[in-house]
């Protein structure tokens, strides 16, 4: 079986129906207008397996693991060092290394597989291709496979549940504190959905469901929305739902307070250390080029002055006006040269080449002469 169409005719919801049914293996890859691109592994229509090329960097299981607190940033760089040179998977390095549990790279891979298939649920356009397989490659020790039925019932949800959401929570810098009110000790709500995926346990005594109580936590008054949601261990929709429930009941408000989007703020500097680089460069060429201007030979200014390679101990002004007087005494023996009617000599222009001469002066000065000496020249010269 081969499917391939796009979002338009054939929704995401029926392309999984379809894959579960017939316990489907294979890669569906999805992408969107702007380039983004999904791929989901099936095997026997399960889920084993979710990647994204554009957009959510941080749901790459390193920067996953580092947001959440499970490791830190120089335990990260280590574990990427030693897999250039082993070329093992990032999570074994990371266990090996005891920087993390087991556990914690199962709840990781989940956590990154789920964020990026529910992600897809709110695409309203673009195209999928299902290529069937005999067998797809994912971490077999440390991901369990999932059930496409109940994801899909579960992005449903989603989709119905988000719009509310929004519209409440639509200020992900706005930093966000507890008002102090005390839940009721009474028998707690239960999220199914979340004991049975392992994101929360039942080790608590207050009322609230599980996911408010561990995001209530997460609350700290110093922290923005979009931060909140960056530090849960949920994936992001369980982070807002809880976050909308808590401030629905009056479990936390909105401060005056903003922290800005620092990623923003990273690019904008980026942008400017770029334009300060490159008017850095070009400031460096223009001294360049002034330098070499001034040094060459060929340039317009050691057309007037000498070179530094024809000055030796005199005075400068002494040096600038013998080569004055050579320039003058060139224009004028050359025109008499040519009259026969010189004053000097043509030996005394010194012969360099076939047809050309130079006019000695003094400190070392050679004015450079060319001209061609024909036969009633030559015989003036013998006269």
């Amino acid at each position: 079986m081969a499917l391939k169409g796009t979002l338009k005719d054939f929704s995401l919801a029926d392309i999984f129906q379809l894959i579960a049914i017939q316990k489907k293996t294979g890669i569906l890859l999805l992408k969107r207008d702007d380039d983004d691109e999904v791929e989901i592994k099936f095997l026997d229509g399960m889920i084993v397996g979710a990647e994204s090329k554009k957009g959510k960097a941080d749901l790459l299981l390193g920067k996953l693991l580092v947001r959440i607190g499970a490791i830190t940033q120089d335990e990260l760089e280590v574990a990427l060092e030693v897999q250039k040179s082993t070329m093992k998977r990032l999570g074994q390095i990371l266990i090996e290394k005891n920087f993390i549990s087991k556990e914690d790279l199962k709840e990781a891979l989940k956590k990154r597989v789920l964020e990026i298939v529910y992600g897809l649920f709110r695409w309203r356009r673009g195209s999928y291709d299902f290529k069937p397989l005999t067998n797809v490659d994912y971490d077999r020790e440390n991901f369990e496979p999932l059930s496409t039925e109940s994801v899909l019932m579960e992005g449903l949800r989603m989709i119905d549940e988000w719009p509310v959401i929004e519209r409440r929570l639509n200020k992900p810098e706005v930093v966000y504190k507890k008002t102090g009110k005390i839940p009721e000790k009474k028998e707690r709500e239960v999220d199914a959905f979340l004991v049975e995926n392992e994101f929360l346990e039942d080790n608590s005594t207050s009322s609230l469901p599980y996911e408010m109580e561990y995001v209530l936590g997460l609350v700290d008054g110093m922290s923005s929305l979009k931060e909140i949601v960056q530090k849960s261990k949920l994936i992001e929709f369980y982070t807002y739902r809880a976050l909308f429930d808590l401030l629905e009941k009056g479990y936390i408000e909105p401060t005056e307070i903003s922290v800005p989007d620092l990623p923003y703020y990273e690019k904008k500097r980026n942008k400017e250390i770029a334009g300060e680089k490159v008017i850095l460069f070009a400031i460096i060429v223009c001294v360049i080029f002034v330098i070499t201007l001034l040094t060459s030979f060929s340039s317009p200014i050691n057309r007037i002055l000498p070179g530094p390679n024809t000055f030796v101990s005199e005075n400068y002004k002494d040096v600038v006006f013998e080569f004055s007087k050579l320039k003058a005494i060139k224009v004028r023996e050359l025109q008499r040269l040519f009259n026969f009617s010189f004053s000097m000599k043509p030996e005394v222009f010194i012969r360099v080449g076939e047809n050309t001469y130079v006019l000695p002066g003094k400190y070392d000065l050679n004015l450079p002469v060319s001209f061609y000496l024909n036969e009633e020249i030559e015989k003036g010269e013998e006269r």
